[in-house]
């Protein structure tokens, strides 16, 4: 029998095969199942017709299985938490909350919060600012289609005037030939109507100077006309350009508004416990940010940190189960 022998059995897991290791006074290598027995006395008379019976000798039976052995390896080490933050608040003001230290957080809480009533006055003047401006931008557009239906009248005037002024000419002419056919006609007749021919023929030479400096005058100031529309066009063009650029000068100062805000609260980025806080609430948040405090906080997952010596690092793989022990944490 074995009696007496204190046995530890380690077991160590490498990829797919087991390291059998079995540590103490006595090591056995079994394929299979065997006998371990121990006889009270032998003699000539033991072996008799009940040889081949065991319990009948005092035999003993045992059945061994084969079993997984643990290898174990020991080291000492130090907690850390993954990661580790300092926020300070960017902007002046009262600090209305803040978590304390040693308080747990969630991802997305607020760690400190100042009043922002500046920041919220600002956006409210930005945002009326933005409505002027777009206000704005709609009358230069309105003015820019009335300068362009302005410069088409221009230009439909001057067309007509370039026809009437054409047709004026026809007519003088007609009336001027008409004239010169009626003084010949006297002239040759030696009739006494040659003085009332002749007064009908200076008569038409008249009518066509008047015509021509009526149809100067109407072209000149048709074009004149085209002239002022379209530098009138260029003023509201000019002016919806101006328009444009206010309001979007007005929506970039209205988003950094808006932007700016958020600085007057820190938000947590990720679960953890607030490691230390200098912002205290009713105090000015500027007074703390330039005397360099400020609000750490640390992850709340953890990384454990260990050497291992040179005789046991080939025996540590990637995977491998760990039991961590602690002292002391809170």
């Amino acid at each position: 029998m074995l009696s007496g022998i204190k046995v530890k059995t380690v077991t160590r897991k490498l990829k797919n095969h087991r390291i059998h290791f079995l540590l103490g006074l006595l090591i056995l290598s079994v394929t299979g199942g065997f006998f371990l027995s121990s006889c009270a006395g032998i003699g000539m008379g033991g072996f008799g017709s009940n040889f081949n019976q065991p319990q009948s000798q005092g035999i003993e039976t045992f059945t061994v299985t084969r079993g997984d052995i643990i290898q174990e390896i020991s080291s000492a080490g130090t907690i850390v938490s993954s990661q580790e933050n300092t926020y300070n608040i960017e902007v002046s003001g009262e600090v209305i909350f803040s978590l304390s230290m040693g308080e747990k957080f969630k991802k997305g809480d607020t760690l400190v919060k100042v009043d922002d009533s500046d920041g919220q006055e600002n956006i409210y003047m930005l945002e009326l600012e933005l409505e002027s401006a777009k206000n704005n931008m709609q009358s230069a557009n309105n003015a820019l289609t009335s300068a362009k239906i302005n410069y088409q009248s221009a230009l439909d005037s001057n067309h007509i005037a370039i026809q009437q002024a054409e047709l004026n000419t026809k007519q003088t002419g007609i009336s001027i030939e008409s004239a010169i056919d009626s003084l010949e006609s006297a002239i040759d007749s030696s009739s006494s109507s040659v003085n009332q021919a002749q007064d009908s023929y200076e008569k038409a030479l008249l009518e066509q100077a008047s015509t021509y400096w009526s149809n100067l005058s109407s072209l000149q100031s048709a074009q004149k006309q085209i002239e002022i529309t379209a530098l009138n066009i260029s003023d509201a063009q000019l002016k919806v350009n101006e328009a444009r650029t206010s309001v979007e000068l007005a929506e970039r100062e209205l988003e950094d508004a808006r932007e700016e805000l958020e600085n007057y609260t820190i938000i947590a980025q990720y679960d953890g416990i607030v490691l230390s806080n200098e912002y205290k609430t009713g105090q000015k948040s500027s007074q703390i940010s330039s005397e360099g405090g400020g609000v750490t906080v640390v992850q709340d997952e953890y990384l454990v940190e260990a050497t291992i010596s040179e005789n046991d690092i080939s025996k540590v793989k990637e995977g491998n189960d760990t039991i961590i022990i602690l002292d002391a944490y809170s």
